[in-house]
Formats: structure tokens, sequence, C-alpha cells
């Protein structure tokens, strides 16, 4: 039944693990597998097929290693576990799943632990601050696409210095964010000044991730 969320593990040498749900035709599931970002020591891979087996939904070859890269340049987010799959039932019926490694011939057992998660998409986003480039390290807030609001949070102790909300336009996935230091403000490092995204998916539930960075003032 689904929503569900599987702990698992390649427990033997050559173990593939088979699951079935049941699904409604037009009914839209995100199918994800969580393993070498949970620390396992293994290369996970899916295969979607259809009840009977016979029918190939989604591949091992599609749903292998997640190549994502969050910036071309600066911050890779790659995993070896596979990206998150947009499974869309064809009719009612069950459906199958196999999960499997790519080192199970050498590594299996209590080490190899996964968790498979099957649910209706769910709007979401993460929230990174970086430095634009190594030459240029002027920071930048990274989001993924759509509307959001960035804020700035110092701490209690830092007086001073401000900044301005910003709003990330739909379409665009960064923005830049200026910080402003009263003359009298002594150089020095600032730790842990918090930034706050929120996106509004939802006006009476807005969805809010954090991040933190340090800023050094010089004069």
């Amino acid at each position: 039944m689904t929503p569900c969320e599987v702990a698992g593990r390649i427990d033997k040498k050559y173990d593939r693990d088979w699951y079935s749900f049941t699904a409604k035709k037009g009914d839209v599931l995100m199918i994800e597998l969580f393993a070498d970002r949970i620390g396992s020591a293994m290369d996970t891979y899916l295969n979607v097929r259809s009840g009977d087996g016979k029918q190939d939904i989604a591949n091992e070859g599609t749903l292998d290693d997640d190549p994502e890269i969050l910036h071309p340049t600066s911050f890779f987010n790659r995993s070896g576990d596979p990206p998150a799959y947009k499974f869309t039932a064809a009719a009612d019926g069950k459906y199958l799943i196999m999960v499997g490694s790519r080192e199970a011939n050498v590594s299996f057992g209590p080490r190899c632990a996964y968790r498979l998660r099957i649910a209706p998409p769910k709007p979401d986003f993460r929230a990174v601050v970086m430095a634009r480039s190594r030459e240029l390290p002027a920071t930048t807030i990274a989001l993924s696409a759509g509307e959001f609001t960035v804020k700035l949070v110092f701490p209690k102790e830092t007086k001073g210095v401000t900044a301005r909300e910003a709003t990330i336009p739909a379409g665009q996935n960064e923005v830049k964010v200026a910080i402003t230091a009263d003359k009298d403000v002594k150089a020095g490092g600032i730790n842990n000044i918090v930034v706050q995204a929120v996106a509004m998916w939802d006006a009476k539930y807005p969805t809010t991730h954090e991040a933190k960075f340090n800023l050094n003032i010089s004069k």
C-alpha cells in the first residue's frame, strides 16, 4: 500500500529484492532509493516493471547513478543512488520494483542497508550558500527553480550588519543578497549567519529550509 517506506538491505551475495505495489490508472508516484546518501557501502540501481514482470517500465540503465550538479564548477551533488523516478500508472493493477547493487558480488550484509520510498510527489527544495567561484568569492544563494523569499538572520550579538530580503523569480535558481555593514563595525568574522529560504507552495503551509555561512569583514 502506498505511500510507504521500506527499510531493506542487500543481505547476501548477488542478492536482489523485489517489491510490489498497486496503483490505479493515472496515479502519479515518486519512487526514490536511498543508500549512498545514508552511508551504505554499495552502488544501487532500480528496475520498475509491470505486475507480470514482462514489461520494463524503467530499467537500470535509466535508474542508475544520479549525476545531478547544482553548480557547474563549485558544488557537485552526484550520488551513487538512482535519481528519483516519477511513475505514472498506465492501467489499474500491480507493479514491481527491483532493488539491486552493482557490487553485490563483493559487498553485502548489515552495512548494505537502503531505504525505498514510494509516495505521491510533493514539492520541495534545498538551500545552498556558496561562493560563485574561487576567484570571485561573492556569496550566491542557490535554490531549485520556483519563486522563493530569501532572508538573512544574523546572530543576536551582531550589531550594525544588515541585509534586505530578496526574491528568486520563477524560472531562476539564484539571487545575490547585498550585506551592509555600518562604518563603526569592527573587522572580523561573523559565524553562523542563517539563510532562511521560504517557498510558498501553499499559502497556509509555506516550506522553509535553512543554510548557514560565515562572513569575514575586512577594512
